[in-house]
């Protein structure tokens, strides 16, 4: 599909409100990655003396290919490697990940780095972390077991899709010690790398022979607190594996779990094949912990987005800390807005805490409804904090940033389909339906106050079916509405139903009548995003894909010198991608995606061009985990590169 061609030119103006300037060209920049291996050597899981250390990413290669990493001769707990990387200012390298002997991969996502002006400047840039960002303030002082349970019936092969025709044994694998990740594709011989599970009475197994699993995990001292790991079934027995050993899931998919500063033991039961974050249970904790103190607890935010994209008013609007230590509703404390920086706001409070306590759960708040979206926030108390006595959360509004945030206003079209709905409140259908309300988290979307009072339906945002304001059918039972979000707006969009608000005859016996408090949908924006669509079925809550989204590549306004199509970024990705060509001069000009059985999958660019540098955003929603090459044809020019797509 042919996208939208903008003159835009997002990146100019960028650079134009922050430096004053044209974006710089960009330059051969001395990158130095930098590893602190303190604490993996503390835990016992790293050698010195044999293991080796690498660097892995889009820029070194995702396997053994990656350089290895030069111990630091004053300090042995450092490992570095010196790359070049042609980059200008705000560029995002690509991601990478720090690997070291016998799969000892970092958790979470691919890390990355922006270039600043400093750097730039300077002709070099230092990326100086410690192993999975770990410190004494965010791993277990003493070693916890962890019992891992699965339960595999209905279990389906993430690889062919089907039903496994036997379960003969499960293997379980992650990201910390002693956990180790098998090789990329998880070859046979692997195997010794994966932890055994049973399912014969033992070995924390309740019942032998139902089809669950278990195993129990002991995880050293200094480990991190995110566990990250992820099952699979009949390793190395191509017979009946599906067709492949990493069968649970997508590459990428895992599951989650966080330990306590003093955890002693706990549990924690899955499904296979149903990934995310899950809850321990049957917790115990340490006997070590020590005795709780008073610590000042100082809350602050950073309004300075909500001001720009013009929803908070600093004179006329009060911010507050909300919470179950503040409490949920107006007797909240007003924050106090700082005198140097008149867009961070403060509170502070005493609370009784110990190393490791999580402190009640928190929002930030201000006028007019608007609430931060999703979970509620919390904050760990650490052993600095502690030993200081004090403690200060801080963090922008929404955990907003410039990069994380929509650059122009992008209108989405919100569908709800209202047949067979019930209401949460009574759990029975509703006799008719008159009326659908959206609310939710980000401006323009607030919510109510707390119970949902029909006194504020205009904090509702009305929607139809009368086949106007996006909805393509009158009298369908199916309701729409369009709302702009301002930019500056961030990605993460939090919101919810509510029918014949404020008609207590007929709304089944409260407003807030979709589904249960803090059940919420969700969807994401994305940067260059113009428009889209998102369709509901009333009462189906969680994460949602948006549709219909016009991008469109953006034309930035540098003449090159040169055909040039580079490395997309971010890469590896999910599910969008900036592809950056240059051409010199005007041409015709086809930007295609193809597979890796060179059958194309995508035409994004199909037209005639004016010299120009050019991106464009690629959303790969619609296809399957794997690598996919692209290229570019001009005239005579033809260039492509690899791109590798996680989900």
């Amino acid at each position: 599909m042919i996208k939208k061609i903008t003159t835009t030119a997002f990146l100019v103006l960028l650079f134009a409100v922050l430096t004053k300037a044209q974006v710089p060209d960009s330059i051969d920049i001395s990158v130095t990655y930098q590893v602190d291996m303190e604490l993996e050597f503390l835990k016992g899981s790293f050698d010195p003396a044999s293991d080796t250390v690498e660097v892995r990413g889009g820029f070194f290669g995702w396997g053994s290919e990656a350089p290895d990493m030069v111990q630091d001769p004053v300090n042995p707990n450092l490992y570095n490697h010196t790359a070049i990387q042609k980059a200008t200012v705000g560029d995002e390298l690509p991601g990478y990940k720090f690997y070291y002997t016998g799969g000892n991969w970092e958790g979470g996502d691919n890390k990355t780095y922006k270039i600043t002006q400093e750097d730039y400047d300077n002709g070099f840039a230092v990326v100086a972390r410690p192993f999975n960002d770990a410190s004494l303030d965010n791993v277990i002082n003493e070693a916890a077991t962890i019992t891992f349970i699965v339960n595999t019936a209905g279990a389906i092969s993430a690889v062919d899709n089907q039903p496994f025709a036997t379960v003969n044994s499960v293997h379980i694998t992650g990201a910390s010690a002693p956990f180790a990740w098998p090789d990329g594709g998880w070859p046979d011989a692997d195997i010794t790398k994966m932890i055994a599970m049973y399912d014969n009475g033992t070995n924390g197994d309740a019942v032998s022979g139902d089809g669950i699993f278990t195993t129990e995990v002991t995880f050293p001292k200094y480990s991190p607190l995110s566990i990250e790991y992820k099952y699979g079934i009949n390793y190395g027995d191509a017979a009946t594996n599906g067709g492949g050993n990493d069968n649970e899931n997508g590459v990428g998919t895992n599951h989650f779990i966080t330990l306590s500063a003093f955890l002693e033991s706990a549990t924690v039961e899955n499904t296979f094949g149903s990934m995310g974050t899950h809850t321990l249970t049957n917790v115990v904790i340490s006997n070590n912990v020590p005795d709780s103190i008073d610590i000042s607890v100082t809350y602050q935010v950073d309004m300075e987005l909500e001001f720009l994209k013009g929803s908070f008013d600093p004179a006329a609007d009060t911010v507050e800390v909300r919470g179950g230590f503040f409490g949920w509703g107006n007797e909240a404390p007003d924050m106090t807005q700082d005198p140097v920086n008149p867009n961070l706001y403060s509170h502070t409070a005493v609370q009784k805490a110990t190393i490791g306590d999580a402190l009640p759960g928190y929002k930030f708040y201000y006028t007019g409804g608007n609430w931060e979206g999703g979970d509620n926030k919390t904050y760990v108390i650490k052993k600095s904090d502690y030993d200081n006595g004090y403690a200060v959360v801080n963090r922008p509004f929404n955990d907003a940033s410039i990069d994380a945030v929509i650059n122009q206003d992008v209108t989405v079209t919100f569908v709800v389909n209202t047949a067979g709905a019930v209401s949460a409140v009574d759990n029975q259908p509703f006799s008719v339906v008159n009326t659908v309300h959206l609310t939710g988290a980000t401006a323009p979307l607030q919510w109510p106050s707390g119970g949902w009072p029909s006194s504020e339906i205009d904090r509702m945002i009305p929607m139809f079916d009368d086949g106007t304001h996006g909805d393509a059918t009158a009298g369908d039972g199916i309701f729409a509405t369009q709302v702009t979000f301002p930019k500056y707006t961030g990605f993460a969009i939090e919101y919810k139903y509510g029918i014949n608000y404020g008609d207590d005859a007929t709304n089944g016996g409260g407003n807030d009548n979709e589904n249960g408090v803090g059940a919420n949908h969700n969807i994401t924006l994305a940067a260059f995003l113009v428009s889209a669509k998102v369709e509901n079925d009333f009462g189906v809550m969680g994460q949602h894909d948006i549709t219909g989204q016009v991008t469109g590549i953006e034309k930035i306004e540098i003449v090159p010198t040169q055909y040039e199509l580079a490395q997309n970024y971010p890469n590896p990705f999910n599910p969008t991608t900036m592809i950056r060509f240059q051409i010199p001069e005007s041409n015709s000009v086809t930007l295609k995606v193809y597979n890796m059985l060179g059958q194309e999958v995508a035409t994004l660019v199909n037209e005639s061009l004016n010299a120009g540098t050019y991106e464009y955003n690629f959303n790969a929603a619609d296809l399957s985990s794997g690598v996919y090459i692209y290229t570019l044809s001009a005239g005579k020019h033809f260039s492509s590169h690899k791109m590798l797509l996680l989900k």
